[in-house]
């Protein structure tokens, strides 16, 4: 889609600047955005690499040529806050496989920020029992970001579908 995007933008005068210029914006914007969550979690990745061998280093920089592609296209700068932590969590890990990698970032490609807001809020009730004030509610996520109950009720059963969320009768079903 992008290159059939790119060569009919290229025929049309004037529109093949404005993509251009467009890609552009995002990708400093993405970068910018990329840098600033690394300097936040740049003492732990360090942490983590000091008890490194060479070979894992070196794997782990192969890894991070995948983060930085995925950052670079990503339409909603704020989920580079998800792509940053886990690069982070992938310099935890003594040994990890470039599939299991791009699994993951491949899945949060595949999500909005609302997405992740409900599972996020579905993680919360399900592993937290006490229902302290304060909690993030269904409303509270519908709030942020502008949407109705309905597509609320939508953003479930995708992730439902996407295999993200279970049900209690997925749950009854694998018993």
């Amino acid at each position: 889609a992008e290159v059939a995007i790119d060569s009919g933008a290229s025929l049309i005068p004037g529109v093949s600047g404005a993509v251009s210029g467009y890609k552009r914006a995002r990708f400093e914007r993405n970068i910018k955005r990329m840098v600033e969550e690394f300097n936040t979690n740049i003492q732990e990745i360090i942490t983590n690499l000091e008890s490194k061998t060479e070979e894992q280093k070196k794997q782990i920089d192969e890894l991070f040529d995948y983060v930085l592609d995925f950052a670079i296209d990503e339409q909603q700068a704020e989920k580079i806050e998800y792509m940053v932590n886990g690069f982070v969590k992938i310099t935890e890990h003594e040994k990890i496989t470039e599939d299991f990698v791009l699994t993951y970032y491949d899945v949060l490609r595949e999500l909005r920020m609302v997405d992740i807001s409900v599972l996020r809020l579905m993680s919360q009730n399900h592993f937290y029992l006490d229902q302290s004030e304060g909690r993030e509610t269904f409303e509270d996520v519908m709030e942020r970001h502008g949407i109705t109950y309905e597509q609320y009720e939508s953003v479930r059963r995708n992730l439902h579908r996407i295999g993200l969320l279970t049900t209690r009768a997925d749950v009854n079903v694998t018993k």
